[in-house]
């Protein structure tokens, strides 16, 4: 496996660790699934960078929230649980919980302060790589008493090659199973995530500048039953087996009768990302053969 690919399932298992009684894909309370930046990369050209967040409980997409966006600056060597983000060193920039605007003007303003550039974030401090540059967005969220924190990083794009896009979903293909909403305890669907070829860019490898393809990693998870995989990736196997597809099924300890809710997520490994939703309803009974 590629050494950028396994870097990526890393960090994801890092950011995405929970602790739960359930399958770590079943969403049994108030989670941040993904925090999605738009561009993904910040350039000197850009104006603006507008966020938005995928946060889900077990009743589907979360409501009745109160969100904090911040921008921090982060030691690199810290674990995911130990970036206090938003945090007391932070810049607290919005509280929309329906998404975020990041100015980059402001920005700039902010990193000044700490030995970045004002004009076009190029002058970096002495031994300091854009790649290095610790700038992440952390996002809290509140719902009653139940709290949440997901960060997700920015890189600036200070080289003027072509930025990185995210990467786009458009769906999801039932290759097996039901093609209706209407699901039984103890059915199971094999899925397989619909992208758009067009958004899998090609980029030059950092180590020996040779062109390389995007990387894409989808992370499942959902409100009933439980998968056959955690994650998969858009690759094939040694036999030209997809790796991408994956197995939902509505297990009797995790698929209580009534709505329920599936969500893919995309990452390209360059902090691109993007996602899906599906609605869903568990019927009462079993299916057959059970």
């Amino acid at each position: 496996m590629k050494r950028s690919l396994i870097a990526l399932i890393l960090a994801v298992a890092a950011a995405g660790c929970q602790p739960s009684f359930g399958p770590q894909t079943l969403v049994e309370r108030l989670r941040i699934l993904a925090i999605r930046a738009q561009p993904p990369e910040i350039g000197p050209a850009d104006e603006q960078v507008q966020l938005d967040a995928l946060v889900a409980d077990a009743g589907g997409r979360a409501r009745d929230l109160a969100c904090t966006w911040a921008v921090c600056l982060v030691e690199l060597g810290w674990a995911a649980t130990a970036i206090d983000c938003p945090g007391g060193d932070s810049w607290i920039f919005s509280r929309d919980c329906d998404g975020a605007s990041l100015e980059v003007a402001a920005l700039r303003e902010w990193l000044a302060a700490r030995g970045f550039d004002e004009q076009a974030l190029g002058q970096l401090p002495p031994g300091v790589g854009e790649d290095m540059v610790p700038l992440y967005v952390g996002l809290e969220v509140v719902q009653g008493q139940a709290v949440e924190r997901g960060i997700k990083r920015l890189r600036l794009n200070l080289e003027g090659d072509e930025p990185n896009g995210n990467p786009r979903l458009l769906g999801v293909e039932v290759l097996e199973g039901p093609d209706g909403g209407s699901l039984p305890v103890g059915g199971q669907l094999r899925l397989k995530p619909l992208v758009d070829e067009g958004s899998r860019q090609t980029f030059a490898d950092p180590e020996d500048g040779s062109p390389r393809r995007e990387d894409f990693l989808f992370s499942w998870f959902s409100t009933a039953g439980e998968f056959s995989e955690r994650r998969t990736i858009l690759d094939v196997d040694s036999r030209g087996r997809p790796l991408d597809e994956n197995t939902w099924l509505l297990s009797e300890q995790y698929s209580p009768p009534g709505p329920a809710w599936l969500w893919v997520v995309v990452r390209d490994g360059r902090w691109g990302t993007d996602w899906v939703e599906l609605g869903f309803e568990v019927e009462a009974g079993t299916a057959e053969g059970d």
